[in-house]
């Protein structure tokens, strides 16, 4: 059953904060969260489990801030795709014994656009559109 289909006849319950847990998993104040798709892939499955396993029928990847405006502020710009590709694969192997859906995570640029800030219009609709990208293409 698609999620066009259960929308209208259920009540469907998503996760919650991933960052919360995964501070309590160890992740360093001012780290990266998004980094440890890659560094630390059981520590992220793990919390997809925890949510499944508390009955959520839909849990979101470890992409809150999975763009190049935020994730330059680590130094790790040039890692979006690597990031978000990581964070889609451990989010569907988690949900699939589940039968569970998964739903991309989408935060904040982290800067202003223009005129308030220094972003043109075109930067983060590049970043969203080419994040979303990534998650329809991941299979």
């Amino acid at each position: 059953m698609t999620f066009r289909d259960r929308v209208g006849k259920e009540i469907l319950v998503v996760d919650g904060a991933m960052g919360t847990l995964l501070q309590q998993k160890g992740l360093p104040s001012g780290w990266c969260p998004e980094e440890w798709n890659v560094s630390q892939p059981e520590a992220v499955k793990d919390i997809h489990r925890l949510y499944l396993e508390a009955g959520a029928d839909i849990i979101t990847t470890n992409t809150f801030g999975a763009i190049s405006t935020k994730l330059e502020e680590y130094g790790y710009g040039h890692s979006v795709r690597d990031f978000n590709l990581a964070a889609v694969r451990l989010a569907k192997e988690a949900a699939q014994p589940f039968g569970a859906m998964v739903a991309g995570s989408v935060g904040p640029l982290g800067k202003f656009l223009q005129p308030l800030g220094t972003l043109s219009f075109d930067e983060p609709t590049s970043n969203f559109t080419n994040n979303v990208g990534v998650w329809l293409r991941q299979e």
